[in-house]
């Protein structure tokens, strides 16, 4: 039988969030020591996952407050405190995008990163799958100044 306390941490979002976080770093990690990294769009859906994971592990851990007005004026500070930081957040996962491309060159299929901030540059990486490229860039273009992705049609 198992105790109380315990059934009701494996019980929470956040308890589910945090090992959902601690497994996909785990297997970035393998996956890096095997040559491999996940695609973008995969990276994207990982944090949305965590971020609604979060919010979702908050919230219920404030609805479970036994005291209502506590319960009430800590849910309102949330709200409102998410309300200010998600245009925050939104932005800095923006800067943070790197559009992806996949290109044939020279007669192989690559993965191509266009980091297009301060200065543009893409690198290429070997395509494997769907899922997966390599690890390590094997070609790198500068681009030099500007904002732009030059693989863009």
């Amino acid at each position: 039988m198992i105790h109380p306390a315990i059934k009701s941490k494996f019980h929470s979002l956040l308890f589910d969030t945090a090992l959902f976080l601690l497994l996909t770093c785990l297997l970035q990690g393998i996956l890096y020591l095997c040559g491999f990294r996940l695609r973008e769009y995969l990276k994207i859906i990982r944090l949305v996952i965590l971020c609604v994971g979060l919010v979702g592990g908050i919230l219920q851990k404030l609805i479970d407050i036994p005291k209502k007005s506590s319960r009430m004026i800590l849910l309102c500070i949330f709200v409102i405190s998410l309300l200010l930081f998600a245009p925050i957040g939104r932005e800095l996962a923006w800067f943070f995008y790197q559009p992806e491309h996949i290109v044939e060159r020279d007669g192989k299929t690559y993965v191509a990163y266009v980091s297009k901030y301060f200065e543009t540059y893409v690198d290429y990486y070997e395509y494997k799958n769907c899922f997966l490229t390599g690890s390590q860039a094997v070609i790198h273009e500068d681009y030099g100044d500007g904002s732009f992705d030059p693989l863009r049609w």
